[in-house]
């Protein structure tokens, strides 16, 4: 699915605060032994840098399980943009420690945004797109 609260329209200035990607309402956090097994396409609309709010992330951060907020600060002294050009398409762990910036240019950074997993779930609990 995409997710257009993440990739403001044109002259948009929002800013997408350090996240997890399962951190959506409503759901439940999944263990992490399932999330460790998820992984999430970005195929990028329009090119993103620096300037327009491309995705930051801090590599590695997906191997420490569940990260919090208040972890950020030791953890952004690694922090990278993901410069992408329309048409890319990025790879992650929905784990990674990720956020980005408002845009200081008025141009677009839409993004298709899709999630997978390969993981079953306690019998109680089901992914939405299997209802």
């Amino acid at each position: 699915f995409a997710n257009p609260t993440l990739h403001p329209p044109k002259g948009g200035n929002r800013t997408c605060p350090p996240l997890f990607d399962f951190f959506r309402t409503p759901m439940v956090q999944p263990p992490t032994d399932i999330l460790e097994n998820n992984f999430t396409i970005r195929i990028h609309l329009d090119d993103t840098d620096e300037n327009n709010g491309a995705l930051k992330v801090i590599p590695g951060s997906h191997n420490k399980g569940i990260q919090r907020i208040e972890n950020i600060a030791q953890l952004s002294q690694n922090e990278q943009i993901c410069r992408i050009n329309a048409g890319g398409i990025m790879v992650m762990r929905p784990l990674i420690f990720h956020a980005s910036n408002r845009t200081t240019s008025n141009r677009r950074r839409r993004v298709i945004h899709l999630e997978f997993s390969s993981a079953r779930l306690p019998e109680q609990i089901n992914w939405s797109e299997l209802n």
